[in-house]
């Protein structure tokens, strides 16, 4: 074959490579759209980036086809209707690869045996490579996650296949529980996750589900008892998320050590995880490392401009090392974004403690306190600032 062949047939494959593409997120979404009555948007070129997209719609569908031909090589199907059946999800997610088989099945048939032209037979060839590629590349489970443009992460289509057949064959229950834990019923959807693992179904969904309950509702023993057997279980396969939970646990029984090398061990598999670096400073000051501490509270604020955990901590932080005027900023902007949180009136009694303000610091003390009497350290607080007072 000569370089003009070679060239020749990298060009027409780039070229029809968006047409393969369209046509298999159209095999998701011609299903959505039978089997939903909300929109669905079809993304060729990123994973829901509508800027610099030519843009159309017909009827409920809309479509976005970014201007940078170079993009043209993936794309995405989004539905806004997410409670359908198990059963029309799986199907939903398989047409996309089935619709690239059945084209290059089809194209495949015509290049080798349906066409005496040349120029047909060399576009059905490459249409045939297009769509069996793209065939394979979702249809075989991928365990590595793709970012979409929100922020979210999602699988290939064989992956989220893979997972919503796990959960076929769940009790009626496990709807319930879903259930209660999207309407925040931390209780109820923790005792029913928990009743479901009991009876002897222990998917790692519903294990996380359940720790992830009752550390909503501050129930670190019942949460630490099923993460232990959720350890035992799936130790090899654990994520970001689940070693942050596990130093959540840890640290709120006073093993800081171990809280600080499990949120390590979750940043090492996800460096941006804002709730690990956040957790892991905190564990830092609560240690006395506040240096180390305020390194990861500013990586987790660029992360995320406006965490409040993050603002509140580092200004602790900077209190504590002397920093009083910066520190009382950062907790302000802190109560600013989030006014419900305890930990903000707390830092502010430290400040007004430590420059030896003991009035003001005990009416923030007592203000935290009516706030969530369960803040960690506060009674502590209370006491030594009451000595000072000779309360």
């Amino acid at each position: 074959m000569t370089f003009y062949h070679y060239l020749l047939f990298i060009a027409t494959l780039a070229v029809l490579r968006p047409f393969t593409i369209f046509l298999h997120e159209m095999g998701h979404a011609i299903p959505t759209l039978l089997y939903t009555k909300e929109g669905v948007t079809i993304y060729i070129g990123s994973y829901g980036d509508p800027k610099k997209s030519l843009h159309f719609r017909i009827g409920r569908l809309e479509i976005f086809f970014k201007y940078n031909p170079l993009l043209w090589d993936y794309g995405l199907c989004v539905r806004e209707q997410v409670d359908i059946s198990i059963n029309k999800g799986i199907l939903i997610i398989l047409m996309g690869p089935l619709f690239s088989l059945i084209i290059g099945s089809f194209c495949l048939y015509i290049g080798l045996f349906g066409s005496d032209s040349d120029s047909i037979t060399f576009i059905s060839m490459m249409i045939a490579i297009s769509s069996l590629l793209d065939f394979y590349h979702n249809i075989v489970p991928d365990s590595e996650p793709i970012t979409l443009y929100s922020g979210k992460q999602v699988h290939n289509d064989g992956q989220q296949i893979k997972t919503l057949l796990k959960y076929r064959n769940l009790p009626e229950e496990y709807d319930k529980c879903v259930e209660y834990y999207n309407n925040q019923e931390f209780v109820k959807s923790g005792e029913l996750f928990e009743k479901i693992i009991k009876s002897g179904i222990k998917r790692d969904f519903v294990y996380r589900l359940a720790i992830s309950s009752y550390l909503q509702i501050k129930e670190y023993d019942k949460a630490d008892k099923i993460n232990k057997d959720f350890l035992k279980k799936y130790k090899k396969r654990l994520t970001s998320i689940d070693l942050y939970n596990n130093g959540l646990i840890k640290s709120h029984k006073g093993n800081l050590e171990g809280s600080i090398i499990d949120y390590t061990e979750s940043l090492r598999l996800d460096p941006n995880n804002v709730y690990s670096l956040n957790n892991r400073g905190y564990a830092y000051n609560l240690s006395g490392r506040y240096e180390e501490a305020i390194k990861d509270f500013n990586k987790a604020i660029e992360l995320e401009e406006n965490f409040a955990y993050a603002l509140n901590n580092r200004g602790l932080s900077k209190i504590k090392l002397g920093d009083f005027d910066n520190g009382f900023i950062d907790i302000k902007k802190s109560l600013k974004v989030d006014n419900k949180n305890s930990y903000c009136y707390m830092n502010f009694g430290i400040y007004y403690f430590d420059i030896g303000e003991y009035h003001k610091a005990l009416e923030n003390f007592n203000i935290a306190f009516e706030m969530d009497k369960d803040t960690y350290l506060l009674s502590e607080h209370i006491e030594k600032t009451k000595l000072k007072l000779n309360i």
